[in-house]
């Protein structure tokens, strides 16, 4: 394997942790919520979801013009 993909490997997987620990504060958002904080709470995790999935798309397109 190249440096070069063994640093696109590293970088993937330094994304993959930072968005498990996203995802883990806001299952705990969602858990603490309250019927006063619930809108605040669902626009964050719907926030975060819409990022992902944009992040993802973008990683999976790099991925299918490379191969």
């Amino acid at each position: 394997m190249s440096a070069a993909a063994r640093a696109n490997e590293k970088a993937i997987s330094v994304e993959l942790a930072r968005e498990l620990d996203m995802l883990g504060d806001l299952i705990k958002n969602v858990e603490g919520a309250t019927p006063s904080t619930w809108n605040t709470v669902k626009a964050g995790a719907r926030e975060a979801t819409n990022t992902g999935n944009a992040r993802w798309k973008w990683l999976k397109d790099n991925v299918d013009r490379t191969t």
